[in-house]
């Protein structure tokens, strides 16, 4: 690997004054922010998107074609689902989307959606064109 196949941005994600550094290696994506003075990775892998709102979303696609979609926002140094959404179409061939719903106590449980209740949901979250920049910029101070 190059030093130019490694790049970063830096973002405020929660609005709480501190940036978190988006880290970009081909197509691996590290998402970390400080903690106590401590480096916390918030997530990393191949699958990640950072959305326009500073959202997380991490997809995964299965070789069936299921896939699932967990939805992100970053709170105190951490990541808190928001969404979660999941193509089965092992548990229904004809309504293959569900959602997880939670009820007055905070209990989620899997509901079944429409495919277009599915895409308005998936269309809440877009993806964010980064301002990546090569590492060989980052700053060392």
């Amino acid at each position: 690997w190059a030093d130019e196949d490694i790049q970063f941005c830096l973002m405020d994600l929660d609005e709480d004054g501190q940036k978190e550094l988006i880290w970009q290696d081909r197509q691996w994506i590290g998402v970390f922010t400080v903690q106590d003075g401590e480096l916390k990775v918030l997530e990393c892998g191949e699958n990640i998107t950072v959305c326009e709102n500073g959202t997380l979303t991490l997809t995964y696609q299965y070789l069936d074609g299921n896939q699932a979609h967990y939805f992100f926002d970053v709170r105190s140094g951490s990541l808190v689902l928001v969404e979660y959404l999941l193509y089965d179409t092992d548990v229904n061939p004809l309504n293959p989307w569900h959602r997880y719903i939670e009820d007055a106590n905070g209990n989620r449980k899997l509901t079944e959606i429409s495919d277009q209740e599915a895409q308005e949901i998936l269309a809440v979250f877009k993806p964010l064109a980064l301002n990546m920049e090569p590492i060989s910029q980052y700053p060392m101070s």
